[in-house]
């Protein structure tokens, strides 16, 4: 069986990357679902990623945060 995916390639995507080449941090911020994190993913497949989703890594960004990033 073979699986074909398939990338639309957005407009946003030339604008992250000019962001995040001047730039130590780019806040990426929207609705649900909108395809924030499928958009960073594509663009970045070798960064770390972290979900601030899970209960437990929401509160450890509030109160140890430089644990958390050294996780």
């Amino acid at each position: 069986m073979h699986i074909i995916c398939m990338w639309i390639n957005r407009h946003y995507e030339n604008l992250l990357r000019r962001m995040a080449d001047q730039f130590p941090a780019v806040l990426v911020t929207g609705a649900r679902q909108a395809g924030k994190t499928s958009i960073l993913r594509h663009l970045y497949p070798h960064a770390s990623y972290l979900s601030l989703d899970l209960p437990a890594n929401a509160e450890a960004a509030e109160t140890a945060p430089a644990q958390l990033l050294d996780q």
